[in-house]
């Protein structure tokens, strides 16, 4: 597991170990950031008028990073972003740990648990 050194985030992007984003990133716990697959959502933003994070998004993500204890989803600068209840319940399903707050209490979640465990956060820069 890889200690990110300094994580900040504002309206519109997130700064990681001194590399700023301007789009929603995927961290693991080992220090890999990949852009989050919102395309696999973009169809639902009609319905909640923000693209949501789906069930369809989380298995890509798993897919991706492999096991993991938690899930760490940030919902943005306000805690706007949608997330769909069929991620809460596969969270639950498959006895893992699901958070979901502002993309700030996010990052504090974290950044307090990578050392710890096998954490995979989603950070939205936005709304």
């Amino acid at each position: 597991m890889v200690m990110l050194v300094n994580i900040f985030s504002d309206f519109g992007w997130i700064l990681i170990d001194s590399q700023k984003f301007e789009h929603d990133v995927v961290i693991d716990y080992n220090g890999n950031i990949f852009e989050r697959p919102k395309y696999l959502s973009s169809s639902k933003k009609s319905i909640y008028g923000h693209t949501p994070f789906t069930l369809n998004e989380l298995m890509e993500i798993i897919s991706r990073v492999g096991d993991f204890d938690t899930i760490i989803i940030g919902t943005g600068q306000y805690g706007a972003m949608p997330v769909e209840e069929d991620v809460k319940e596969y969270v639950k399903s498959i006895n893992k740990e699901l958070i979901i707050t502002d993309t700030q209490k996010a990052i504090n979640e974290f950044l307090n648990r990578v050392n710890k465990e096998k954490v995979i956060a989603i950070f939205h820069v936005t709304c």
